[in-house]
């Protein structure tokens, strides 16, 4: 019984103070960083992120909705598997689209989802009509090139069809 209450409390207070966030911030789970480079080359260690409130990287309001479970409609490659997000590559992903120029967003991207795989087995990252897959291998500590780097490729396939 202990148990519960003690959960219920901690669980409870979580949602209290995720609700606290400004405007300017949202609401981080806990979880484990993995050790990577930012597409400038600074390099973020590895440690255990408590809940708290980020701050909104630039394009957050842009992307945040972008970021998507399952797998697109229309998917070529139907033997790749999904898999869910994790809180840490979701954050990357968020602080790396903030640094990729506002010429490159448009509402012709429909959606950023991931996965696990990649069926030509290196690619770290793939687009079809507007949709983005990024696979296990993208947010891999020692890539080059950053994170930021690959979802900017995808994102001129998608805005120069010529260049796919």
């Amino acid at each position: 019984m202990k148990f519960v209450i003690l959960f219920l409390f901690i669980f409870c207070s979580n949602i209290a103070v995720a609700g606290e966030c400004s405007g300017s911030s949202h609401w981080v789970r806990a979880y484990h960083r993995r050790a990577y480079y930012r597409g400038d080359g600074t390099f973020v260690a590895a440690t255990e992120m408590s809940a708290h409130c980020q701050h909104n990287p630039e394009g957050y309001e842009f992307w945040k909705d972008k970021i998507k479970n399952g797998s697109p409609p229309f998917w070529p490659n139907k033997s790749e598997k999904i898999v869910p997000w994790s809180q840490e590559e979701i954050e990357r992903t968020l602080e790396a689209l903030s640094e990729i120029p506002k010429e490159l967003w448009g509402d012709y991207i429909k959606g950023i989802y991931r996965f696990d795989v990649s069926q030509d087995d290196t690619n770290p990252a793939s687009s079809v009509k507007g949709f983005i897959a990024l696979y296990n291998n993208a947010f891999n500590s020692s890539r080059d090139p950053s994170l930021a780097r690959l979802i900017t490729h995808e994102l001129a396939h998608e805005k120069i069809p010529t260049l796919g």
